[in-house]
């Protein structure tokens, strides 16, 4: 479409007479309009297609999406576009409207490993629109708040007669209405205070200078401020609740921690056997380096044997690949919340199996007791 504005942008500039619009669009770009043509149609014709086989295939929950919605009248009008194309209506509309595809970027970018980055900005813009309505409410009333003051005060200035005639039009060319006013307030607030701030201290009075500068400080600089800090945290927080981006950010650190073990791996295996012997683990871990690696990974090496029998789940001396990924992902970082429940129930198992056998040691104390009693009194009764 960027293509096409430019072949039409050549042609109406060529119609115009424009400076050095001096060829038409079709001398320009020889052949654009048959490929734009072929183009258009190829394009259309797959989205149509695509369209059928999703709603063949979903059926009615093919509508329960959104993004769904958005292809399906896409579709509708592209065919409205190609039907109204040679009849005589203004189809301007509709082609402006094909510029809505471009939105479909948005959709890729939320499904296409590696547009991480772009797609925590399009769910941080979705999330923030509840945030920004209450930034422009709190903006609006406040700029109103100044614009009204303002206009109230400089119109007296305008409508002296006694003033310079040139300097009251200036004066009302920023503050003549409310319109005027509230405009140049976001001005003032927001883009290039000083040229207004110079006009009221040097058209009006000098004392316009303490209301430019208290208003640029406390409006200008520490409000607005604030609000892009509320902003920014209120965004992040969405982005961070979203599930596919908390989904594809523990995907990214999993997939990061195994390239980094397999590198170490690869470092330590001497031999090339895809194992790693207890030889082999104390040889690397002697070397400052590793530990300092792993450290930084929050690992912390202290003792190599404890952290090999620690990763070594089999038992049988060996370490391969997989236990190395998966033992030292389960001991980096601080104690989790589920491995400190496990603990605990594990604690549990143990403390009630104690008290089994406790139990059973004592009944079989005093069975042992009875028993004894009753071999005594045998005897006593055989020497009677």
């Amino acid at each position: 479409m960027a293509a096409e504005l430019q072949y039409r942008g050549i042609s109406i500039g060529y119609g115009i007479s424009y400076p050095h619009f001096t060829q038409s669009a079709e001398q320009a770009m020889p052949g654009a309009k048959t490929v734009f043509d072929v183009l258009e149609w190829t394009f259309g014709i797959l989205f149509m297609v695509e369209a059928a086989i999703k709603l063949w295939g979903l059926r009615c929950s093919y509508f329960q999406e959104v993004w769904n919605w958005f292809d399906f009248a896409l579709v509708w009008l592209w065919i409205a576009d190609r039907l109204l194309e040679n009849l005589p209506f203004d189809t301007s509309l509709l082609r402006l409207l094909r510029l809505a595809r471009l939105l479909r970027l948005v959709k890729l970018a939320r499904t296409v490993q590696g547009f991480d980055a772009l797609a925590v900005m399009t769910t941080s813009l979705y999330g923030s629109v509840h945030a920004l309505i209450w930034v422009a409410a709190l903006l609006i009333l406040v700029q109103m708040t100044f614009a009204l003051l303002l206009s109230q005060v400089l119109l007296f200035y305008v409508e002296d007669e006694a003033a310079d005639l040139a300097d009251r039009q200036v004066v009302f060319e920023y503050f003549g209405n409310f319109t005027r006013s509230i405009l140049s307030m976001f001005e003032i607030t927001l883009g290039n205070w000083p040229p207004i701030a110079r006009i009221l201290q040097e058209k009006v009075s000098s004392w316009f200078v303490v209301f430019s500068l208290l208003h640029k400080i406390v409006f200008g600089f520490a409000c607005v401020a604030v609000i892009n800090g509320v902003f920014m945290q209120e965004t992040f927080k969405v982005a961070q609740q979203d599930d596919q981006i908390m989904l594809r950010t523990v995907e990214t650190k999993r997939m990061a921690h195994r390239k980094k073990m397999q590198m170490f791996f690869q470092h330590a295996n001497d031999d090339d056997d895809k194992v790693l012997s207890p030889e082999e683990w104390r040889e690397v871990l002697a070397e400052e380096k590793v530990k300092h690696w792993f450290a930084a990974q929050g690992l912390s090496i202290s003792d190599p044997d404890l952290l090999w029998d620690i990763l070594d789940t089999s038992g049988d001396r060996e370490l391969d690949l997989e236990e190395l990924i998966q033992g030292t992902a389960r001991l980096q970082g601080p104690a989790r919340s589920l491995d400190l429940a496990v603990l605990k129930m594990e604690h549990y198992r143990t403390l009630g199996a104690v008290k089994d056998i406790r139990t059973s040691v004592d009944m079989l104390r005093q069975q042992m007791n009875l028993l004894v009693r009753n071999s005594l009194d045998v005897a006593v009764s055989f020497d009677a």
